[in-house]
């Protein structure tokens, strides 16, 4: 599909190394022309190397909550269904307005937050210990498996 550029088209970018598999432009795409929207998504290729190395935003600390969060997508996104869950069931007991709310979607972030900083504790105590968190030779007696 190709979309006029004009103007007063907006523009989206979604940056990823690598990005040629992402699909999530074409999707906007098909948003965008459902609703009439002058807007295009381009995935931009920019490899991890080649992101100026001075950017303050990267180094911030109010952003190292959500860097830690992407790093550990697939687990943080699990534990958010979970949330998800028990914040539903909670406003669905309680009738508490829109703080309660409000303290439901700050305690998901918060617990998210610092599940992550855990994995990724977890994840650099177990490189220094040199042993891998995720070996191919790891008891697996819990799980069902193992010798």
């Amino acid at each position: 599909m190709v979309s006029t550029i004009t103007g007063t088209t907006r523009l989206y970018s979604i940056i990823g190394d690598p990005v040629a598999h992402v699909r999530t432009p074409m999707a906007f795409q098909d948003y965008f022309k459902a609703h009439a929207i002058d807007a295009v998504c381009v995935p931009v290729h920019i490899a991890r190397g080649d992101l100026p190395r001075g950017w303050a935003g990267l180094k911030s600390p109010w952003l190292r909550p959500a860097i830690l969060c992407g790093q550990h997508s697939l687990e943080i996104f699990c534990i958010g269904v979970f949330l998800a869950f028990a914040g539903h069931f909670i406003l669905a007991e309680y009738a508490g307005g829109p703080w309660i709310h409000f303290v439901i979607s700050i305690s998901g972030i918060v617990i998210m937050s610092a599940a992550a900083w855990v994995f990724s504790w977890y994840k650099r105590v177990a490189a220094k210990s040199g042993t891998d968190a995720k070996s191919a030779d790891a008891n697996a007696d819990l799980a069902g498996g193992g010798s």
